[in-house]
């Protein structure tokens, strides 16, 4: 399945990227963010001769997260992706970039339980 990601933002309040998280991108860009997105459908090409549908989609709005806010994405992203796809625990690659985001143990994950 091929999904296409336009490569704009959202203009006025529907861009959560703050001066804030800005200076953060600038300062460190080695750091990922985690952010917030709502995604629209903004185009779809059909290949007529095999049958295949490309959506192209848009952000809509973005909010970047921070804070106390992390560890509660962090724990929604997990078992996202225990539900889709059967394994409990989060590739080596994202554990490695959450971990470089400072944010809180995951509920549940506290050392002596």
């Amino acid at each position: 399945m091929t999904v296409k990601i336009a490569g704009k933002l959202p203009k006025h309040d529907r861009n959560g990227i703050t001066f804030e998280s800005l200076r953060g991108f600038l300062s460190d860009p080695g750091r990922p963010q985690l952010a917030v997105v709502v995604l629209e459908t903004t185009k779809i090409v059909e290949d007529i001769e095999n049958g295949d549908r490309i959506p192209t989609v848009g952000i809509r709005a973005i909010e970047v997260m921070d804070g106390d806010e992390l560890g509660r994405l962090r724990a929604m992203l997990q078992r996202r992706h225990a539900e889709r796809t059967g394994n409990l625990e989060l590739p080596a690659e994202w554990e490695e970039v959450l971990s470089s985001m400072a944010s809180p143990v995951l509920p549940g994950t506290e050392s002596g339980r």
